[in-house]
Protein backbone atom coordinates (compact mmCIF):
# COMPACT_ATOMS: atom_id res chain seq x y z
CA UNK A 1 0.00 0.00 0.00
CA UNK A 2 2.90 2.47 0.51
CA UNK A 3 4.30 1.89 -2.62
CA UNK A 4 1.05 2.34 -4.55
CA UNK A 5 0.80 5.90 -2.22
CA UNK A 6 4.48 6.21 -3.61
CA UNK A 7 3.51 6.02 -6.55
CA UNK A 8 0.57 7.82 -6.90
CA UNK A 9 2.19 10.87 -5.43
CA UNK A 10 5.33 10.84 -7.87
CA UNK A 11 2.50 11.47 -10.49
CA UNK A 12 0.92 14.05 -8.60
CA UNK A 13 4.32 15.67 -8.76
CA UNK A 14 4.97 15.05 -12.43
CA UNK A 15 1.54 16.34 -13.41
CA UNK A 16 1.88 19.66 -11.53
CA UNK A 17 5.10 20.31 -13.05
CA UNK A 18 4.07 20.04 -17.23
CA UNK A 19 2.61 23.36 -18.52
CA UNK A 20 0.38 21.31 -20.44
CA UNK A 21 -1.45 20.65 -17.08
CA UNK A 22 -0.63 24.01 -15.52
CA UNK A 23 -2.63 25.51 -18.23
CA UNK A 24 -5.71 23.19 -17.54
CA UNK A 25 -5.88 24.80 -14.09
CA UNK A 26 -7.27 21.82 -12.96
CA UNK A 27 -8.81 21.56 -9.45
CA UNK A 28 -6.70 19.72 -6.70
CA UNK A 29 -9.67 16.83 -7.10
CA UNK A 30 -9.75 16.64 -10.99
CA UNK A 31 -5.93 16.79 -10.16
CA UNK A 32 -5.79 13.78 -7.73
CA UNK A 33 -7.98 11.86 -10.17
CA UNK A 34 -5.78 12.94 -13.18
CA UNK A 35 -2.89 11.64 -11.34
CA UNK A 36 -4.91 8.12 -9.77
CA UNK A 37 -6.32 7.82 -13.90
CA UNK A 38 -2.13 7.73 -15.18
CA UNK A 39 -1.14 5.13 -12.42
CA UNK A 40 -4.06 2.85 -13.22
CA UNK A 41 -3.20 3.02 -16.80
CA UNK A 42 0.11 2.24 -16.30
CA UNK A 43 -0.51 -0.45 -14.19
CA UNK A 44 -2.98 -1.70 -16.29
CA UNK A 45 -0.78 -1.66 -19.44
CA UNK A 46 1.51 -4.41 -18.17
CA UNK A 47 0.37 -8.48 -18.07
CA UNK A 48 -2.82 -7.51 -16.14
CA UNK A 49 -4.77 -5.51 -18.97
CA UNK A 50 -4.21 -9.32 -20.81
CA UNK A 51 -5.51 -11.46 -18.91
CA UNK A 52 -8.53 -9.44 -18.14
CA UNK A 53 -9.53 -9.05 -22.47
CA UNK A 54 -8.48 -13.02 -22.08
CA UNK A 55 -10.91 -13.84 -19.66
CA UNK A 56 -13.62 -11.30 -21.15
CA UNK A 57 -13.20 -13.16 -24.75
CA UNK A 58 -13.89 -16.33 -22.98
CA UNK A 59 -17.02 -15.04 -20.82
CA UNK A 60 -20.28 -16.54 -23.44
CA UNK A 61 -21.73 -13.01 -22.94
CA UNK A 62 -18.65 -10.52 -22.38
CA UNK A 63 -18.47 -7.67 -24.96
CA UNK A 64 -16.27 -6.58 -27.19
CA UNK A 65 -16.61 -2.88 -26.02
CA UNK A 66 -14.22 -3.71 -23.04
CA UNK A 67 -11.13 -4.39 -25.54
CA UNK A 68 -12.14 -1.28 -27.67
CA UNK A 69 -12.28 1.04 -24.93
CA UNK A 70 -8.95 0.50 -23.18
CA UNK A 71 -7.24 0.18 -27.12
CA UNK A 72 -8.79 3.85 -27.42
CA UNK A 73 -7.35 4.93 -23.46
CA UNK A 74 -3.96 3.25 -24.57
CA UNK A 75 -3.87 5.27 -27.98
CA UNK A 76 -4.39 8.53 -26.08
CA UNK A 77 -2.06 8.05 -23.67
CA UNK A 78 0.43 7.30 -26.32
CA UNK A 79 -0.39 10.65 -28.38
CA UNK A 80 0.05 12.84 -24.88
CA UNK A 81 3.48 12.99 -25.71
CA UNK A 82 3.86 12.99 -29.08
CA UNK A 83 1.68 16.55 -29.65
CA UNK A 84 3.64 19.71 -29.45
CA UNK A 85 1.82 21.46 -28.26
CA UNK A 86 -0.68 19.26 -26.60
CA UNK A 87 -4.43 20.29 -27.41
CA UNK A 88 -6.24 22.30 -24.61
CA UNK A 89 -8.41 19.33 -23.32
CA UNK A 90 -5.84 16.44 -23.90
CA UNK A 91 -5.19 15.57 -20.75
CA UNK A 92 -9.22 15.51 -19.43
CA UNK A 93 -10.15 13.78 -22.44
CA UNK A 94 -7.68 11.60 -21.94
CA UNK A 95 -8.47 11.05 -18.12
CA UNK A 96 -12.14 10.73 -19.00
CA UNK A 97 -11.57 7.80 -21.80
CA UNK A 98 -9.82 6.00 -19.53
CA UNK A 99 -12.38 6.32 -16.94
CA UNK A 100 -15.12 5.14 -19.18
CA UNK A 101 -12.92 2.02 -20.12
CA UNK A 102 -12.44 1.08 -16.75
CA UNK A 103 -16.34 1.69 -15.90
CA UNK A 104 -16.96 -0.50 -19.20
CA UNK A 105 -14.50 -3.16 -17.87
CA UNK A 106 -16.12 -3.46 -14.60
CA UNK A 107 -19.25 -3.06 -16.26
CA UNK A 108 -18.06 -6.51 -18.02
CA UNK A 109 -16.66 -8.56 -14.99
CA UNK A 110 -19.55 -10.86 -14.96
CA UNK A 111 -21.11 -13.94 -12.40
CA UNK A 112 -22.64 -16.85 -14.03
CA UNK A 113 -26.60 -15.99 -13.84
CA UNK A 114 -28.78 -17.81 -15.93
CA UNK A 115 -28.93 -20.50 -18.41
CA UNK A 116 -26.18 -19.53 -21.22
CA UNK A 117 -25.72 -16.03 -19.59
CA UNK A 118 -23.81 -14.24 -17.77
CA UNK A 119 -24.91 -10.95 -15.87
CA UNK A 120 -22.66 -8.05 -14.35
CA UNK A 121 -21.51 -8.55 -10.93
CA UNK A 122 -22.90 -5.96 -7.62
CA UNK A 123 -19.15 -5.36 -7.56
CA UNK A 124 -18.64 -4.34 -11.06
CA UNK A 125 -21.63 -2.03 -11.34
CA UNK A 126 -20.15 -0.13 -7.63
CA UNK A 127 -17.27 -0.01 -9.71
CA UNK A 128 -18.42 1.61 -12.82
CA UNK A 129 -20.52 4.02 -10.88
CA UNK A 130 -17.55 4.85 -9.34
CA UNK A 131 -15.69 5.53 -11.85
CA UNK A 132 -18.54 7.53 -13.87
CA UNK A 133 -18.52 9.92 -11.45
CA UNK A 134 -15.04 10.70 -11.28
CA UNK A 135 -14.83 11.06 -15.11
CA UNK A 136 -18.09 13.40 -14.42
CA UNK A 137 -16.12 15.55 -12.15
CA UNK A 138 -13.16 15.85 -14.18
CA UNK A 139 -14.88 16.64 -17.66
CA UNK A 140 -18.98 17.14 -16.60
CA UNK A 141 -20.09 18.41 -20.27
CA UNK A 142 -18.23 15.55 -21.94
CA UNK A 143 -20.69 13.49 -24.28
CA UNK A 144 -18.34 10.66 -23.98
CA UNK A 145 -19.62 10.92 -20.04
CA UNK A 146 -23.10 11.31 -20.95
CA UNK A 147 -22.61 7.67 -23.15
CA UNK A 148 -20.84 6.07 -19.93
CA UNK A 149 -23.80 6.92 -17.81
CA UNK A 150 -26.19 5.74 -20.38
CA UNK A 151 -24.31 2.36 -20.66
CA UNK A 152 -24.35 2.30 -16.73
CA UNK A 153 -28.22 2.70 -16.71
CA UNK A 154 -28.71 0.61 -19.61
CA UNK A 155 -26.89 -2.61 -17.84
CA UNK A 156 -29.17 -1.59 -14.95
CA UNK A 157 -31.98 -2.50 -16.43
CA UNK A 158 -33.44 0.79 -17.26
CA UNK A 159 -33.69 1.49 -20.70
CA UNK A 160 -35.69 4.60 -20.74
CA UNK A 161 -33.34 6.44 -18.04
CA UNK A 162 -30.25 5.32 -20.62
CA UNK A 163 -32.26 7.05 -23.98
CA UNK A 164 -32.53 10.65 -21.91
CA UNK A 165 -28.70 10.44 -21.72
CA UNK A 166 -28.21 8.67 -24.65
CA UNK A 167 -29.90 11.81 -26.73
CA UNK A 168 -28.31 14.58 -24.06
CA UNK A 169 -25.00 12.77 -25.69
CA UNK A 170 -26.23 13.55 -28.68
CA UNK A 171 -27.44 16.82 -28.45
CA UNK A 172 -24.09 17.93 -26.66
CA UNK A 173 -22.26 16.92 -29.88
CA UNK A 174 -21.18 12.82 -29.66
CA UNK A 175 -22.88 12.61 -33.10
CA UNK A 176 -21.27 9.43 -33.86
CA UNK A 177 -22.38 6.26 -35.59
CA UNK A 178 -21.48 4.46 -32.23
CA UNK A 179 -23.92 7.01 -30.02
CA UNK A 180 -26.90 6.50 -32.71
CA UNK A 181 -26.65 2.69 -32.69
CA UNK A 182 -26.97 2.82 -28.42
CA UNK A 183 -29.86 4.55 -28.79
CA UNK A 184 -31.17 2.68 -31.24
CA UNK A 185 -30.33 -0.25 -28.99
CA UNK A 186 -32.10 1.15 -26.06
CA UNK A 187 -35.29 2.26 -28.35
CA UNK A 188 -35.30 -1.57 -29.43
CA UNK A 189 -35.39 -3.06 -26.13
CA UNK A 190 -38.37 -0.90 -24.97
CA UNK A 191 -40.07 -2.46 -28.47
CA UNK A 192 -39.98 1.08 -30.42
CA UNK A 193 -38.61 -0.82 -33.53
CA UNK A 194 -39.81 1.99 -36.03
CA UNK A 195 -37.88 5.10 -34.30
CA UNK A 196 -34.65 2.27 -33.77
CA UNK A 197 -34.36 1.51 -37.15
CA UNK A 198 -34.42 5.16 -38.08
CA UNK A 199 -31.16 5.20 -35.32
CA UNK A 200 -29.28 2.52 -37.46
CA UNK A 201 -30.24 4.72 -40.39
CA UNK A 202 -28.74 8.14 -38.94
CA UNK A 203 -25.57 5.94 -38.37
CA UNK A 204 -25.44 4.37 -41.71
CA UNK A 205 -25.59 8.04 -42.76
CA UNK A 206 -22.29 8.67 -41.35
CA UNK A 207 -20.45 5.44 -41.56
CA UNK A 208 -21.97 3.54 -44.36
CA UNK A 209 -19.85 0.90 -44.75
CA UNK A 210 -20.35 -0.07 -41.00
CA UNK A 211 -20.79 -4.05 -40.79
CA UNK A 212 -22.19 -3.14 -36.95
CA UNK A 213 -24.97 -0.75 -38.29
CA UNK A 214 -26.12 -3.66 -40.54
CA UNK A 215 -26.10 -6.39 -37.78
CA UNK A 216 -28.07 -4.21 -35.65
CA UNK A 217 -30.33 -3.33 -38.37
CA UNK A 218 -30.48 -6.78 -39.23
CA UNK A 219 -31.66 -7.75 -35.71
CA UNK A 220 -34.51 -5.32 -35.11
CA UNK A 221 -35.97 -6.53 -38.23
CA UNK A 222 -36.17 -10.01 -37.30
CA UNK A 223 -37.54 -8.62 -33.97
CA UNK A 224 -40.28 -6.89 -36.69
CA UNK A 225 -40.95 -10.29 -37.84
CA UNK A 226 -38.84 -9.42 -41.10
CA UNK A 227 -36.64 -12.76 -41.70
CA UNK A 228 -35.86 -12.31 -45.17
CA UNK A 229 -34.81 -8.68 -44.73
CA UNK A 230 -33.06 -9.30 -41.40
CA UNK A 231 -31.12 -11.97 -43.45
CA UNK A 232 -30.08 -9.46 -45.99
CA UNK A 233 -28.60 -7.35 -43.78
CA UNK A 234 -26.39 -9.71 -42.31
CA UNK A 235 -25.46 -10.71 -45.07
CA UNK A 236 -24.61 -7.57 -46.20
CA UNK A 237 -22.72 -6.92 -42.88
CA UNK A 238 -20.55 -9.94 -44.25
CA UNK A 239 -19.96 -8.88 -47.49
CA UNK A 240 -18.67 -5.23 -46.03
CA UNK A 241 -16.87 -7.56 -43.40
CA UNK A 242 -15.98 -11.27 -43.61
CA UNK A 243 -14.66 -11.46 -40.21
CA UNK A 244 -17.53 -10.14 -38.14
CA UNK A 245 -18.25 -12.74 -36.20
CA UNK A 246 -21.85 -11.21 -35.00
CA UNK A 247 -23.24 -11.48 -38.54
CA UNK A 248 -22.19 -14.54 -38.70
CA UNK A 249 -23.69 -15.44 -35.57
CA UNK A 250 -27.15 -13.50 -36.41
CA UNK A 251 -27.36 -15.34 -39.65
CA UNK A 252 -26.87 -18.63 -38.51
CA UNK A 253 -29.21 -17.71 -35.65
CA UNK A 254 -31.91 -16.63 -38.81
CA UNK A 255 -31.04 -19.80 -40.80
CA UNK A 256 -31.54 -22.21 -38.08
CA UNK A 257 -34.86 -20.35 -37.00
CA UNK A 258 -35.93 -22.00 -40.92
CA UNK A 259 -34.80 -25.41 -40.34
CA UNK A 260 -31.62 -24.23 -42.45
CA UNK A 261 -29.05 -25.93 -40.17
CA UNK A 262 -26.48 -27.16 -42.53
CA UNK A 263 -25.97 -23.37 -43.51
CA UNK A 264 -26.26 -22.38 -39.97
CA UNK A 265 -23.54 -25.12 -38.88
CA UNK A 266 -21.26 -23.65 -42.11
CA UNK A 267 -21.63 -19.43 -40.57
CA UNK A 268 -20.78 -21.07 -36.80
CA UNK A 269 -17.55 -22.48 -38.42
CA UNK A 270 -16.85 -18.90 -39.73
CA UNK A 271 -16.65 -17.43 -36.33
CA UNK A 272 -14.95 -20.15 -35.19
CA UNK A 273 -12.32 -19.12 -38.26
CA UNK A 274 -12.61 -15.76 -37.29
CA UNK A 275 -11.32 -16.83 -33.11
CA UNK A 276 -10.58 -20.35 -32.53
CA UNK A 277 -10.97 -19.42 -28.95
CA UNK A 278 -14.64 -18.74 -29.70
CA UNK A 279 -16.92 -20.25 -26.76
CA UNK A 280 -19.80 -19.00 -28.85
CA UNK A 281 -18.55 -20.36 -32.05
CA UNK A 282 -18.01 -23.83 -30.88
CA UNK A 283 -21.23 -24.00 -28.23
CA UNK A 284 -23.76 -23.07 -31.27
CA UNK A 285 -21.52 -25.30 -33.67
CA UNK A 286 -22.77 -28.44 -30.72
CA UNK A 287 -26.73 -27.42 -31.32
CA UNK A 288 -26.52 -27.36 -34.77
CA UNK A 289 -24.13 -30.59 -34.98
CA UNK A 290 -26.58 -32.09 -32.09
CA UNK A 291 -29.96 -30.89 -34.27
CA UNK A 292 -28.65 -33.24 -37.27
CA UNK A 293 -28.24 -36.25 -35.52
CA UNK A 294 -24.26 -35.67 -35.13
CA UNK A 295 -23.50 -36.21 -32.18
CA UNK A 296 -20.26 -37.33 -32.39
CA UNK A 297 -19.43 -34.15 -33.94
CA UNK A 298 -21.16 -31.88 -31.44
CA UNK A 299 -19.66 -33.89 -28.53
CA UNK A 300 -16.28 -32.69 -29.93
CA UNK A 301 -17.54 -29.35 -30.18
CA UNK A 302 -18.12 -28.99 -26.37
CA UNK A 303 -14.96 -30.44 -25.43
CA UNK A 304 -13.66 -27.61 -27.07
CA UNK A 305 -15.47 -25.23 -25.56
CA UNK A 306 -15.21 -26.69 -21.96
CA UNK A 307 -11.10 -26.77 -22.68
CA UNK A 308 -11.25 -22.66 -23.46
CA UNK A 309 -13.51 -22.03 -20.68
CA UNK A 310 -14.21 -24.74 -17.93
CA UNK A 311 -16.60 -23.42 -16.42
CA UNK A 312 -19.15 -23.25 -19.03
CA UNK A 313 -21.84 -25.27 -17.43
CA UNK A 314 -24.22 -25.76 -20.06
CA UNK A 315 -21.72 -27.22 -22.14
CA UNK A 316 -21.34 -29.57 -19.12
CA UNK A 317 -24.65 -30.81 -19.30
CA UNK A 318 -25.62 -31.34 -22.88
CA UNK A 319 -22.22 -33.14 -23.27
CA UNK A 320 -23.37 -35.09 -19.77
CA UNK A 321 -26.58 -35.84 -22.65
CA UNK A 322 -24.71 -36.82 -25.24
CA UNK A 323 -22.80 -39.34 -23.21
CA UNK A 324 -25.58 -40.43 -21.92
CA UNK A 325 -27.60 -41.01 -25.13
CA UNK A 326 -23.86 -43.10 -25.91
CA UNK A 327 -24.27 -45.41 -23.36
CA UNK A 328 -20.90 -43.91 -21.64
CA UNK A 329 -22.47 -43.49 -18.21
CA UNK A 330 -19.17 -42.38 -16.01
CA UNK A 331 -18.38 -39.75 -18.48
CA UNK A 332 -22.20 -38.38 -18.30
CA UNK A 333 -21.76 -38.96 -14.62
CA UNK A 334 -18.87 -36.50 -14.25
CA UNK A 335 -20.00 -33.65 -16.64
CA UNK A 336 -23.29 -34.00 -14.70
CA UNK A 337 -21.72 -33.17 -11.35
CA UNK A 338 -19.74 -30.34 -12.90
CA UNK A 339 -22.81 -28.82 -13.75
CA UNK A 340 -24.47 -29.34 -10.35
CA UNK A 341 -21.05 -27.36 -9.30
CA UNK A 342 -21.36 -24.87 -11.31
CA UNK A 343 -24.46 -23.65 -12.36
CA UNK A 344 -26.18 -20.88 -10.31
CA UNK A 345 -29.65 -22.59 -8.29
CA UNK A 346 -31.40 -19.81 -10.38
CA UNK A 347 -34.96 -20.29 -11.31
CA UNK A 348 -34.43 -21.15 -14.87
CA UNK A 349 -31.63 -23.54 -13.67
CA UNK A 350 -34.15 -25.44 -11.57
CA UNK A 351 -34.65 -27.95 -13.88
CA UNK A 352 -31.45 -29.09 -15.34
CA UNK A 353 -30.36 -29.49 -12.01
CA UNK A 354 -32.83 -31.78 -10.81
CA UNK A 355 -32.38 -33.67 -13.91
CA UNK A 356 -28.37 -33.73 -13.67
CA UNK A 357 -28.98 -34.79 -9.56
CA UNK A 358 -31.39 -37.42 -10.82
CA UNK A 359 -28.63 -38.48 -13.37
CA UNK A 360 -25.71 -38.94 -11.12
CA UNK A 361 -27.80 -40.57 -8.53
CA UNK A 362 -28.85 -43.28 -10.89
CA UNK A 363 -25.51 -44.04 -12.28
CA UNK A 364 -23.73 -44.00 -8.73
CA UNK A 365 -26.35 -46.58 -7.65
Amino acid sequence: MDSQRKVWRSAVAQLQARADVQALRLTAAQLEALAASVVETAQFDLEGTARRISAIRHDPDASAAVVTAWTRAQDLYRRLDTQKPPQEDTLRAITVTHLTAQATAAIARTEPATVGGRVPSENGRTRAGQLAERARAILPDSPLVHLLVGDLLLDAEQPEAAEEWYRKALADGEGSAAAHLKLAEVLRLQGKFDAAILEVREALKIAPQSAVAHTDLALILRQQGKDEEGIAEYREAIRLDRDWADAHNGLAVALAGQGQTEQAAAEFREIIRIDPDSTIGYYNLATALANLDRDVEAAEALRHVIRIYPDHYNARFNLGELFRLEGKFDESAKQFREYVRLAPDTQQNQRNLRRARQYVQQFEN
